[in-house]
């Protein structure tokens, strides 16, 4: 049997300075406000094409 990922969510702290990292390594991401509970969120694809989440707190900034 095959066994695909598909979707890896993490929690995560230091929103600003991950989207900061990520810009600098030419990586592309997308940043959302997550509209039921307002945390924030980053999502990747990784090599193989599965989407990392990484979900931070509402209070967190977006930008530093």
């Amino acid at each position: 049997m095959l066994l695909t990922l598909d979707h890896l969510a993490m929690s995560a702290t230091g929103l600003a300075k991950v989207a900061e990292h990520l810009t600098a390594a030419g990586q592309a991401f997308d940043l959302r406000r997550q509209p039921a509970t307002g945390d924030w969120q980053i999502f990747i694809s990784d090599l193989d094409g599965a989407l990392v989440e990484l979900a931070f707190a509402t209070s967190e900034l977006a930008t530093g």
